[in-house]
């Protein structure tokens, strides 16, 4: 590999790359934006989020980090916070002081979630309609064993789910006699002039012929292996036509671009506070909407215990809830990742990241000869994902010498592309950056992907 970053080699560039020094304009520009929501004057300065790179996080210096969309980088509070938290436990926890210091925290932190999503909420209940997940796929999993299917019942979803959210919905299929079905994402002729309006016309197509009664509808905001940012009202409103359950795998979406819970009317939505959030692992969200907790009977508790389980008290009844000691110990911390998005405004970050991802996809798009374009360029369909392929090369081999040979960490997605007859899935290499990437880290990785592709 030759030399890059005005002569530095990649030992070099990465060494540099995590240790920048921040200016007193840049820290000004960082105490401003920790008093409230970060202005878009400076959420647009390269600056401003170089000194939310250097203040907020603990990035390693020894590769470059790419792969948000599977793991995100915890922040440095949330780290700080989960070490105070875990001493506290070893110090031996007293119930009063776990009561206090944690319990009572869950509706602040449920309150926080639902202003943010602008998920359902009561007066006399914070966080009525929301719970605490540990993983969306777990999420997706307590409202598909919380729904009673029938013999012959139909659950549609796409044809690029992730296996966290499709599992469980076959696992229902077997279970009760239910059938999947899933819609192509992207069908031959489509364009991206006409992909949204054919997408919600196959999933029409599919419930007029499903054969049997539709009962869920289930798909991404985002998907994991495209980068498609789906139609989701439509979907959802087509899913109330029908009669249908809508739910929202909400995994790529949440803290990349806003999402408005009530005005995509979805029965359900999941989402994680470990990719983009920044926040712990094993941390989430699962929002429903008040119809489905409309009777005792529409929507069935999985985990259960008498503090969320009450059908004799519905003050106190949560069906959508886990019984039992949960990771509380991620109560605080997902506070702090909530209250990061808070200080740096979510539209901000919506457009820093779409930024990103058009910077990416424009210098691909100069050659296509060498790279094929997976995710769309249309800033209404994709934000912050870049999925694609460097022709001639297996994206598992682009992606495991970006690894090995420039130090950088991305993903092959493989999710919905079918294998060929080999049994082999090319799939994509997929770049899912976030908001802290830096210049000399963008130049590094186009460079990268110049060299594998053989562009001189």
């Amino acid at each position: 590999m030759g030399d890059i970053e005005d002569g530095y080699n990649r030992r070099e560039f990465l060494q540099l790359s995590g240790k920048t020094v921040i200016g007193a304009g840049v820290a000004s520009l960082l105490a401003a934006q920790m008093s409230g929501c970060a202005s878009s004057q400076a959420a647009a300065d390269p600056d401003f989020w170089q000194a939310v790179r250097q203040n907020d996080f603990t990035l390693s210096s020894s590769y470059l980090y790419v792969n948000n969309s599977t793991f995100g980088t915890t922040l440095k509070a949330v780290q700080q916070r989960m070490s105070a938290v875990g001493g506290i436990m070893a110090q031996g926890c007293y119930l009063d002081r776990f009561v206090a210091e944690i319990i009572r925290s869950l509706s602040p932190l449920h309150d926080a979630f639902a202003t943010l999503a602008n998920a359902h909420t009561t007066p006399t209940s914070v966080g009525r309609y929301s719970a605490m997940v540990s993983s969306v796929t777990e999420g997706m999993s307590l409202v598909a064993n919380g729904i009673t299917f029938s013999a012959g019942d139909v659950i549609i979803t796409t044809d690029h789910e992730h296996t966290g959210g499709l599992t469980m919905w076959k696992l229902q299929a077997d279970r009760y006699g239910a059938r999947v079905i899933q819609v192509p994402l992207i069908s031959p002729g489509d364009t991206e002039t006409t992909w949204r309006a054919n997408l919600v016309e196959r999933f029409r197509s599919a419930c007029t012929g499903a054969g049997g009664p539709v009962r869920v509808i289930s798909f991404p905001a985002i998907t994991c292996s495209t980068g498609h940012i789906l139609p989701a009202r439509d979907i959802c409103a087509l899913a109330r036509s029908f009669g249908a359950i809508s739910v929202v795998d909400g995994a790529q979406a949440f803290t990349v671009i806003p999402l408005d819970v009530q005005a995509l009317d979805c029965d359900a939505l999941v989402v994680n506070g470990h990719k983009y959030l920044c926040g712990p692992v094993g941390s989430g969200f699962l929002t429903v909407h008040p119809r489905l907790l409309a009777t005792l009977s529409s929507f069935w508790p999985t985990i259960v215990d008498d503090n969320y389980y009450s059908p004799a008290n519905l003050q106190r009844h949560f069906p959508q809830r886990k019984g039992g000691v949960v990771a509380y110990t991620n109560v605080l911390p997902l506070m702090d990742a909530l209250a990061q998005v808070t200080r740096l405004g979510m539209e901000n970050i919506t457009s820093r990241l779409l930024s990103i991802g058009e910077r990416i996809r424009t210098d691909l798009l100069t050659y296509p000869d060498k790279f094929e374009m997976i995710t769309p360029v249309d800033p209404s369909l994709s934000c912050f994902m870049t999925c694609f392929r460097v022709r001639g090369i297996p994206s598992e081999t682009v992606y495991s010498t970006l690894r090995d040979q420039y130090a950088i960490h991305a993903k092959h997605a493989s999710e919905g592309f079918p294998a060929d007859a080999t049994g082999t899935v090319n799939g994509a290499v997929r770049l899912s950056p976030h908001y802290y990437l830096s210049e000399s880290e963008m130049t590094y990785l186009l460079s990268a992907l110049h060299e594998i592709a053989g562009i001189r």
